[in-house]
């Protein structure tokens, strides 16, 4: 019994060097047809594929990609320098992938992440950031496919000029408020179409989401927030709180100042009493 599942092993890594021997004749076959390489620099980036199969990486992503450049006839230093940060990006996130599947982190996809992940850290992901978000993640129990998506949220954003610190802080805190990840990527669509709307600046949109967060407003109360000031010009306290509103059940207006509503209840009431009773007592 033991032999025949050694036997098999073996013809399961013989199965593999084979497939990966294959590649590289295909590979070498292609560049020889559709460049104008010589054999050493063929040999080069042969030499880089045969790398990242035996460090486990997923070449067809790196043979993707070398059909992308020599489909755009990009010179051989191009192409070899894209291959070699493909590589590394690849190894990185492998390397931060490892870390959280040992803290506990569960995952669907492991390849769908391994390779968005790889992509987000060449788009400017820091591995701080990265770190950053995965231990809230493992608080929340999210899985490592949604991690790779929140971070994208990040970079997306990023691109847009929107700092990064802001970007964190409202992926962060939409975490903690135990948001799913179909409402915080909806949150930073919105953010994004702000963004490209060019109406408000990077810390008002910042402001604007933050404070709906953390006053648990609907999405599409945060939504409507940054329309209206956007449509009303410079930001003020008014209109970060949501601007008038008519008296809702449960609130009390004060005055000209009814954004200051407060919710009531028993307890506040019994508080408020006790406050002022003993205000009374102090100025007799």
């Amino acid at each position: 019994m033991k032999k025949c599942f050694l036997l098999f092993i073996l013809g399961l890594f013989l199965v593999t060097d084979i497939s990966a021997q294959n590649k590289l004749t295909e590979i070498k076959q292609f560049l020889e047809s559709k460049t104008d390489f010589t054999a050493q620099q063929v040999g080069d980036i042969l030499s880089l594929v045969e790398s990242a199969n035996r460090d486990d990486l997923p070449s067809e992503i790196l043979i993707n990609r070398l059909k992308e450049g020599i489909a755009r006839k990009s010179a051989y230093q191009t192409v070899l320098e894209v291959l070699t940060q493909k590589i590394n990006s690849l190894k990185l996130a492998k390397g931060q992938i490892s870390e959280c599947l040992n803290k506990g982190i569960k995952v669907e996809n492991i390849k769908y992440s391994h390779q968005l992940l790889a992509e987000l850290l060449e788009r400017g992901l820091s591995e701080d950031d990265f770190k950053l978000l995965s231990k809230l993640v493992l608080i929340r129990n999210m899985k490592l496919d949604e991690l790779v998506q929140l971070c994208e949220i990040i970079v997306k954003h990023k691109e847009e000029q929107f700092p990064a610190e802001y970007s964190k802080e409202i992926v962060s805190l939409a975490i903690t408020k135990k948001m799913n990840l179909r409402a915080i990527k909806y949150i930073g669509g919105i953010v994004l179409e702000e963004l490209q709307s060019k109406r408000l600046s990077s810390e008002e949109i910042k402001d604007i989401v933050v404070y709906g967060l953390n006053k648990h407003r609907s999405i599409t109360r945060i939504k409507e927030t940054l329309g209206e000031t956007a449509g009303r010009g410079k930001i003020t306290d008014e209109k970060l709180r949501g601007g008038k509103r008519p008296e809702q059940k449960g609130e009390i207006q004060v005055g000209p100042r009814a954004w200051l509503a407060v919710k009531i209840c028993p307890a506040d009431i019994f508080a408020n009493t006790l406050l002022a009773g003993y205000k009374w007592f102090q100025s007799i």
